[in-house]
């Protein structure tokens, strides 16, 4: 890894590139946990870098003691949509 860096590099967040440049991209067989406060903004930056993995092909998973499915679903259709859905 120290001798040829770009052969280790993930998949990028390209709307979040100084988040891809700080952990080099998402690898293959890694886990990637995010924790902090409620109303910290983990779900937002989770779903974009949800979205912006999915347009280039990687399947991602979601698991949330917190939030159900159906307003998961919502927060990441407005997010794709970058609108404001009807309830």
């Amino acid at each position: 890894e120290i001798t040829n860096p770009d052969k280790y590099r993930g998949v990028p967040v390209p709307s979040l590139p100084g988040f891809t440049s700080l952990i080099k991209g998402f690898r293959r067989g890694e886990m990637t946990v995010l924790t902090g406060p409620t109303g910290s903004g983990k779900t937002t930056f989770l779903g974009q870098a949800s979205l912006d993995l999915a347009e280039q092909g990687v399947n991602v998973l979601w698991g949330s003691f917190e939030i159900k499915n159906t307003r998961l679903m919502h927060k990441l259709l407005q997010q794709y949509m970058k609108d404001v859905l009807p309830i």
